[in-house]
């Protein structure tokens, strides 16, 4: 695609500057965020051009900046705010039985299929808080804080990977010929997470994926711990590609982000890269002492949204937060 611009951008990172994002190899990088997206010109009919988004910072920005939401948090939630944020946390993954029931797939012979599989995917999908949960696993506390803060994340660590919308992937290639079995893994897991939440193909929504590594223990496996780019590029995506097909077309599906074609005039439909997934994020989580030695690899599927990304709300939570209008 000759038209394909790319743009590397990180947070905001209030104090943060440019200058000192230096990183010696892709060993370096614990959360990767890429982003398909169309960026409109002068002429939206006739300029829509093609764009990929990368953001990428030091991993300590990023603790600093969840470690500032954290803090300002308790002081800016207003009632329905603090509510909000209380039912959310008191999910349970038991619900999933009741959101994706016989009733519920039944009521939803009413929709269109794309609505239907957008609604699905929503369900099913990796968010912010389970984000920020998993990324505390960097913060540093006081001593006398210390155990009481890891036994709280291995919990609410241990509940985010139970999930069923959680893909458990199994440990990663450490071997010669543990490669192909890896892939094998991955098509036999994604064909039945897709019967699980009747998802046919043709995909007619875009999708998301987000991959969440614990890499190999160094003191077993030393020189085993890939980059975490590596297990999404080859094996992961490249699955997902064959096995799910993704949409590729994006015009007129998207209500709340992309406008329908029938919007303007000759509007031309918007074309995304073939079988993409044309929104992933990858994340590397520190390892546990009763982790697998092997390491692990786990994946969720979820909701395409082009012009989202985890840093993004991030630096939108905090700001609201600072200007005194609550987190959401």
């Amino acid at each position: 695609m000759s038209t394909l611009k790319s743009s590397l951008s990180g947070p905001k990172n209030r104090g943060h500057f440019w200058g000192r994002l230096l990183m010696k190899d892709d060993s370096q990088i614990k959360f990767l965020s890429v982003n398909f997206y169309f960026l409109k010109e002068v002429d939206p009919v006739k300029h829509m051009k093609p764009c990929l988004r990368l953001k990428v910072d030091k991993l300590d920005h990023l603790v600093q900046d969840l470690a500032l939401l954290n803090n300002l948090s308790p002081h800016h939630l207003d009632e329905g705010n603090r509510y909000h944020q209380e039912h959310d946390s008191s999910f349970d993954p038991a619900d999933y039985d009741g959101v994706l029931g016989d009733k519920a797939i039944a009521a939803m012979q009413y929709m269109s299929d794309s609505q239907r599989q957008e609604d699905l995917l929503g369900v099913i999908d990796f968010n912010f808080g389970m984000f920020e949960t998993l990324m505390s696993g960097y913060e540093t506390h006081e001593d006398y804080l210390k155990n009481l803060k890891q036994e709280l994340y291995k919990i609410h660590r241990r509940q985010i990977l139970g999930l069923p919308s959680c893909v458990a992937l199994g440990s990663p290639p450490l071997k010669q010929g543990d490669s192909s079995d890896f892939k094998e893994r991955i098509e036999q897991k994604l064909k039945k997470q897709m019967a699980k939440y009747r998802l046919q193909k043709p995909l007619l929504h875009p999708i998301s994926c987000t991959i969440i590594v614990i890499q190999p223990d160094e003191t077993q496996y030393a020189g085993k711990q890939k980059d975490i780019d590596n297990y999404a590029f080859h094996f992961i995506l490249p699955t997902v590609h064959q096995e799910l097909a993704p949409l590729t077309t994006l015009g007129g599906i998207f209500n709340d982000t992309y406008l329908h074609s029938e919007d303007f005039e000759g509007f031309p439909p918007q074309k995304g890269l073939p079988k993409s997934v044309l929104q992933y994020t990858i994340i590397e989580i520190p390892r546990l002492n009763d982790d697998p030695k092997e390491g692990s690899v786990f994946m969720f599927l979820g909701k395409g949204r082009f012009h989202e990304c985890y840093w993004k709300e991030l630096d939108h939570k905090i700001d609201k937060a600072l200007e005194g209008d609550g987190l959401y």
